[in-house]
């Protein structure tokens, strides 16, 4: 899989969690998740090359597999 198809993975993950991706020129002010308005964001900067931007996305899914797997687990407990 290239670094184009592992980006289009990576959003759609992302999507699917809720959260919308705004890609925009940020000129190298740091990407990242925040809340506007009430939705989840993802800031994603489009001057970076596509490998830092894969490594930010890749990032942000490995947060949410992580809370995905820490919820799953509290459940558990609970149950």
């Amino acid at each position: 899989m290239d670094v184009l198809d592992r980006i289009e993975l990576c959003q759609q993950i992302i999507r699917q969690s809720g959260i919308e991706i705004r890609a925009e020129d940020l000129s190298g002010t740091e990407s990242g998740v925040c809340e506007l308005n009430g939705k989840k964001l993802l800031m994603l900067d489009l001057s970076l090359s596509t490998t830092d931007q894969l490594e930010i996305l890749e990032e942000v899914v490995e947060v949410l597999n992580s809370l995905s797997s820490r919820r799953s687990h509290n459940r558990q407990i609970v149950a």
